[in-house]
């Protein structure tokens, strides 16, 4: 197919179904993944469609409904690493724990594969995750407060009150960067303080992060590299980025002690 053919139909083809993974387009186009990714970069420079982290958005549907469409195209970037890291955060979590979990597309395939019977108090402050939750039936405490236009999340003084209120002893964080020096990062200033507050609430912290991150740019740290272990799906080309505390699955599960 020819350049310019290729590139209108995957425009057509974003349009039509909104939000589009890589993979999605290397079946429709029967591309390969790099072609994909550099025809999405031309089309974004162009602004016709919004190049988003393992995919693509319509330009219109670029708004603050569709955040959850988004995290859902982000857990298909890395998508075996991160079912790898949920599995083995899963096995974290036991019956009657009190656990805090963070937003991100990570922490989502956390729930995902969580255990349907067990029998566990969740907290959350993101509306994607606590919806998710509740459909598979888990009690689920909503984080109340100011809820971010973008993110759908509760922010504000309420929300920083509620979290005071509570200790967890198990929290399941999300992160955009994990550095040796500046320890778990992400990019945004009001997410930074409430994934703060919760980890400072949480017994035990645990980051959720496949390797991309790994010395990713983001310079607004939420917790030092010793103050949350790391869970991720690394290869051994990696070792040397991780923290010592590390669990990289298929890691063998230790009890934790308290």
């Amino acid at each position: 197919m020819l350049a310019s053919k290729r590139l209108t139909a995957m425009e057509e083809f974003i349009m039509i179904h909104r939000c589009v993974t890589v993979q999605d387009l290397q079946d429709f186009i029967g591309a390969s993944a790099s072609t994909i990714a550099r025809d999405l970069t031309k089309l974004h420079n162009l602004g016709r469609i919004k190049k988003v982290h393992g995919g693509a958005v319509a330009i219109q549907e670029e708004s603050i409904h569709n955040v959850e469409d988004l995290l859902f195209i982000r857990q298909n970037d890395a998508m075996h690493d991160k079912i790898a890291i949920a599995k083995l955060a899963s096995s974290y979590i036991e019956p009657g724990d009190f656990v805090y979990i963070d937003m991100g597309s990570t922490t989502l395939t956390l729930i995902q594969h969580l255990p349907q019977a067990i029998r566990v108090n969740f907290f959350t402050h993101s509306l994607i995750h606590a919806k998710l939750l509740a459909q598979k039936d888990f009690n689920v405490t909503l984080i109340g407060g100011e809820i971010h236009p973008k993110w759908h999340i509760t922010t504000g003084e309420q929300a920083v009150y509620q979290l005071k209120q509570y200790q967890f002893n198990k929290g399941f964080f999300g992160a955009d960067a994990v550095s040796l020096d500046l320890g778990f990062c992400i990019k945004d200033t009001n997410r930074a303080f409430i994934k703060r507050l919760a980890r400072e609430h949480s017994k035990h912290a645990f980051v959720l992060a496949d390797a991309s991150k790994l010395d990713h740019p983001a310079n607004i740290s939420f917790a030092s590299i010793d103050q949350a272990v790391l869970i991720t799906a690394s290869t051994p080309l990696d070792s040397a980025r991780l923290p010592k505390n590390a669990l990289v699955s298929p890691t063998p599960i230790t009890s934790l002690q308290y």
